[in-house]
C-alpha cells in the first residue's frame, strides 16, 4: 500500500506517473452494481427480552442498474453508530444460501428480523441499545457474489440510516 510517506520518497517526475498507474488501475476494474437500499421505517423499536434484543423492520433495495443485481439470503448485518464508528451489533444469520435476484428498475422488500441472544459472553453490551443504525446486505452482479463474512462484509451494500429507540426496559 502506498502512503504519502511513500511518495516523498519518489523522485518528482515520479509521482504523476504513479498517479496515473493507480488511476488506470481504479478506472479497469469490475463495475460496481448500482441500487439504493433504505428502511421503509424511520423509527424502529428494540425490543428486550429476558434472553433475547430484537429489531424488526422492512428494508427496501431498489435496483437502478441496468444488470440483474443479486442479493445474499442471509439476513443483513445492523450496526451502530457510537461516536463517529460504526459497530457490528447483529451477525448476519444465513438461514440459506440462495441469493434473490432484483431485475433492473425493479425492487425488493425485506422483512428483516434481527436477534442477538443475552446469553452470549457479550464483551460490549452497552453498544446495544437506542441510537442511529444502518443495514450492510451483500450484493453483486453474480448470483455467486453476494456472500457476507462476518469478519469483512465483501459487496457490501448499506441502507440509509435510521433511528433505533430502546422501547422495553432491560430485564
Amino acid at each position: 500500500m502506498m502512503t504519502m510517506s511513500t511518495f516523498k520518497h519518489l523522485v518528482p517526475g515520479a509521482r504523476g506517473s504513479c498517479l496515473v498507474v493507480l488511476l488506470t488501475a481504479c478506472a479497469s476494474s469490475p463495475q460496481w452494481p448500482s441500487y439504493n437500499i433504505y428502511t421503509v421505517q424511520d423509527t424502529v423499536d428494540l425490543l428486550r427480552s429476558p434472553d433475547a434484543v430484537r429489531l424488526h423492520l422492512t428494508a427496501v433495495i431498489r435496483n437502478t442498474g441496468t444488470k440483474d443485481l443479486y442479493v445474499s439470503g442471509c439476513m443483513p448485518v445492523a450496526q451502530r453508530r457510537v461516536d463517529s464508528a460504526w459497530y457490528s451489533i447483529f451477525p448476519a444469520p444465513c438461514l440459506n444460501g440462495n441469493s434473490l435476484r432484483v431485475s433492473p428498475g425493479d425492487s425488493a422488500l425485506f422483512d428483516v428480523r434481527e436477534l442477538r441472544s443475552t446469553f452470549d459472553n457479550d464483551p460490549n453490551p452497552e453498544l446495544v441499545g437506542a441510537g442511529w443504525y444502518r443495514l450492510i446486505f451483500s450484493v453483486g452482479y453474480s448470483r455467486e457474489a453476494p456472500v457476507i463474512i462476518w469478519s469483512g462484509l465483501t459487496n457490501s451494500g448499506v441502507s440509509s440510516p435510521f433511528f433505533v429507540r430502546d422501547s422495553s426496559p432491560s430485564t
